[in-house]
């Protein structure tokens, strides 16, 4: 086998797996897309459609807003002044962001 032998066939292998690699992303692309329309258009006629759905998401952000301002003080307690910090703004902002899209949302 000459080196411009070897060289040809380097190439093609490097090309087929080029090709294999694309069309593998490709697949996954289209994959992910599909199963990300679907996530979409199930949470959002849960959302539309269920009362329950939209309660329990409602309560589920406000105890997760109160379970960090209880480990802020916690924290705070134990003298950890940066997780305390931390927990208390997270906590705050996701208190604040519940009670905007209530306030928002009411009609929903």
């Amino acid at each position: 086998m000459t080196e411009h032998e070897f060289d040809r066939m380097i190439d093609q292998a490097a090309d087929r797996f080029e090709r294999a690699v694309e069309h593998a992303a490709g697949q996954f692309e289209r994959a992910m897309e599909a199963g990300a329309n679907h996530l979409d258009r199930s949470l959002t006629a849960a959302w539309d459609g269920s009362n329950l759905f939209r309660w329990s998401v409602c309560g589920a952000q406000l105890l997760a807003g109160a379970g960090l301002l209880a480990a802020a003080k916690y924290f705070a307690s134990a003298g950890q002044r940066a997780a305390c910090f931390c927990c208390a703004g997270t906590g705050a902002a996701v208190l604040a962001a519940a009670l905007l899209r209530i306030a928002l949302l009411r009609g929903n």
